[in-house]
């Protein structure tokens, strides 16, 4: 989703993750949000596949095994938990 600048503001104190083209799997324990920055990928997780792309707002569920089909090396804010 497009993030509220509310959230823009909150997300820029959060640490930067990361990652080049590829394949990569993941498992999630705990929920994660996402502020992407820049790049592009295809996520795929419980049967549903979503394109992401700089400027959104990423939320995944605690337990969710994620597929990320990286087109476009990304570079997002995260934060764990609630």
């Amino acid at each position: 989703r497009k993030p509220s600048d509310r959230d823009q503001t909150i997300c820029a104190e959060w640490p930067i993750w990361s990652v080049a083209k590829g394949t990569t799997k993941l498992h999630y324990p705990e929920r994660e949000v996402l502020l992407i920055l820049q790049g592009e990928a295809v996520l795929r997780t419980a049967g549903k596949e979503v394109k992401v792309t700089a400027g959104e707002l990423v939320i995944i569920s605690a337990g969710s095994q994620c597929e990320w089909d990286v087109k476009e090396a990304m570079m997002a804010h995260f934060n764990l938990g609630d």
